[in-house]
């Protein structure tokens, strides 16, 4: 099956899939075989996607075909569709448009098994409820084109309610025009249902985003550090090393790398500064933190946040737990409860579903005494913390 971008504009959406596609690798999902070149003229290429086949027909197909599906069909089916969902669960990856169209019926053995394709909608963000096909979105929307001056609303059928497992909550509107905003996961109250959710995330070596409140935040540091098998590292101490280390080999004054970060933005000294960061220092990061023996836990994302470079973590998502990879990656960023999606200084950690994101419950920390990590890495040196301190980038 060979999948092309319609123009050059498109070739990003597509390289975006074959990477999630890299990343899932199920008997019920699409495989991608190799993502190839098509001269689009003027020097110009648009991205082509060669895949397995998922099957001669979809479902779609055999329902307009066939009809109803027999009592077997329907149970494997289920089975199919549901362990791919699991799977991508997992993962943490959502589809965002799982409709019998995007879905192949394949021979698998000797029995038809349903094939998840066409993951163009993956990296959609969550907040954006409307992604997908009008008639397979949440079945409590209800599409109203006659509602918000014409222009079309989902309307609901109930004063309020959340769906189970979304980060997406929904309220009657007074005119009963549904007012979407995202709310996150919530807190987890039951202390062992969350023990049970990271040991989830540590054995599948997930991508993970936990909030605390700010004055919890080193509480809940040495709490996950000593309870769970994990490296806890700083990446804004890991970051200011390797600018250093890149900025000697440059033949670079450290103070002059200080100056630029002090001054204002969009200037030369700050470009530089940027390539610096972006070109020499965070694929260093990148590489050490790739290189861990055991699932880390990532503090103080700040200076991303300053530099433009929350994009970073998207990498670290994509990569955890892969090839190549850290064995799984936590965040922990300080929250307050009023803010509906992680944030670092006003910039959106990049989740895609509630599966990649918790609320630390404070039931949790209140049964751990705050206690030395067990792991020496885990609390960093003290040199490094007061080389930090005194640097301040």
């Amino acid at each position: 099956m060979l999948k092309v971008a319609l123009s050059p504009d498109h070739n990003e959406r597509l390289r975006a899939e074959a990477d999630v596609l890299r990343r899932l690798g199920h008997q019920y999902i699409v495989a991608l075989h190799d993502e190839l070149p098509f001269h689009a003229g003027a020097g110009r290429e648009r991205v082509g996607l060669l895949m397995a086949r998922a099957g001669d027909r979809t479902l779609a197909d055999r329902l307009r075909d066939e009809g109803r599906l027999h009592l077997e069909l329907l149970e494997r089916f289920g089975e199919d569709l549901l362990a791919t969902i699991d799977w991508l669960e997992q993962k943490g990856i959502p589809h965002r448009d799982i409709k019998p169209d995007n879905l192949g019926t394949a021979k698998i053995g000797n029995q038809l098994h349903l094939v998840l394709f066409d993951f163009s909608l993956a990296r959609t963000p969550a907040e954006n409820v409307l992604a997908g096909t009008r008639h397979y979105v949440d079945p409590f929307l209800q599409w109203r084109p006659d509602t918000a001056d014409g222009q079309g609303a989902y309307c609901l059928e109930f004063r309020s309610f959340v769906t189970p497992g979304s980060a997406t909550s929904y309220a009657r509107g007074s005119h009963g025009t549904a007012r979407v905003a995202e709310t996150g996961p919530g807190e987890w109250g039951d202390t062992d249902a969350f023990d049970e959710r990271l040991q989830r995330a540590l054995k599948n070596r997930a991508f993970l985003a936990l909030t605390v409140p700010p004055r919890r935040l080193a509480h809940a540091e040495r709490a996950l550090a000593s309870a769970f098998a994990i490296d806890a590292r700083s990446l804004d101490e890991l970051l200011i090393r390797h600018m250093k280390a890149a900025a000697r080999e440059a033949g670079a004054d450290w103070g002059i790398v200080l100056r630029a970060d002090r001054g204002p933005q969009g200037g030369a000294d700050w470009a530089t500064l940027m390539r610096l960061v972006g070109h020499r220092a965070l694929p260093r990061v990148r590489a050490e933190l790739a290189g861990a023996p055991r699932a880390l836990l990532l503090t103080n994302l700040g200076l991303l946040a300053r530099y433009d470079q929350m994009t970073f973590i998207d990498g670290l998502r994509d990569a955890a737990g892969g090839p190549g990879g850290p064995p799984g990656v936590w965040l922990l960023v300080p929250s307050d409860a009023q803010e509906s999606r992680p944030m670092v200084d006003g910039r959106p950690v990049p989740v895609f579903t509630a599966a990649q994101w918790a609320r630390v419950p404070a039931a949790w920390l209140a049964a751990r005494r705050a206690a030395p990590p067990q792991n020496p890495s885990s609390s960093g040196n003290d040199d490094a913390t007061a080389e930090t301190t005194d640097d301040h980038v």
